[in-house]
């Protein structure tokens, strides 16, 4: 056999290979760092249909949000920090929370603190790396901006995935937000994916929470620097 023939044949085997690769229908994705590091993303579901009228999002360093984002991630992962580290710790029940579908159990441990400004908070740490910071603005109702451990697209500030209003069931409600992959930037994945639940309530409702959480999380976040900067 003469050597093209073998070279067309390694062609055709490489372009069948390659074919049945991209019919997969969850990816995983490798994100290559300056240094040449390699960190391996959350698979991805792909599975879903984008309709028409499905709601706009936004996207910041590889996030999904619903809204411009509320919120400095700095600050909120310090009041995090301090919420757990001073909070006194309990085991409470997820229900009334919406979790990812993946989350195994039916408990997580819950950090409760009130800081100095008077901003009230609770830390969220449950399975397979789930937190969250929870803000207390009243009438028993909980602002909870999930952080981690829900999918690829959580992140801390709202309004992204499995961000949510706990104890107000009337007030929003939690709907699978699907992404575009061909308009989102997703390399060789061009179908819908699943960016997960969102709270879907009113823009009044939206702004209101979540000014009112990141100014409670700035407050919260000055006196710790106050305190640091008094204790040097």
């Amino acid at each position: 056999m003469s050597a093209q023939n073998n070279w067309q044949r390694i062609f055709r085997y490489l372009l069948f290979s390659g074919s049945f690769f991209l019919s997969s229908s969850a990816y995983s994705l490798d994100v290559i760092g300056e240094k040449g590091d390699v960190k391996e993303m959350e698979e991805i579901e792909v599975e879903g249909i984008i309709e028409e009228g499905d709601r706009a999002y936004t996207q910041q360093d590889g996030k999904r949000f619903i809204t411009n984002p509320y919120g400095v991630k700095k600050s909120i992962l310090a009041v995090a920090e301090e919420t757990k580290a001073k909070g006194e710790r309990k085991r409470i029940s997820t229900r009334g929370i919406k979790m990812p579908p993946d989350y195994v159990g039916r408990s997580i441990y819950r950090y409760q603190y009130t800081f100095p400004s008077g901003g009230k908070f609770s830390y969220y740490e449950g399975k397979d790396g789930f937190i969250g910071l929870g803000y207390h603005p009243g009438d028993g109702v909980i602002v909870l901006d999930v952080l981690d451990g829900a999918g690829p697209f959580a992140s801390p500030m709202l309004w992204g995935p499995y961000d949510q209003i706990v104890g107000d069931k009337k007030r929003s409600t939690m709907e699978m937000m699907m992404g575009d992959g061909s308009q989102d930037g997703m390399g060789l994945l061009k179908s819908g994916y699943a960016i997960g639940y969102m709270a879907i309530m009113d823009e009044e409702d939206y702004s209101d929470l979540g000014t009112a959480y990141g100014n409670a999380v700035n407050d919260a976040a000055k006196g710790l620097t106050s305190a640091g900067t008094a204790a040097n």
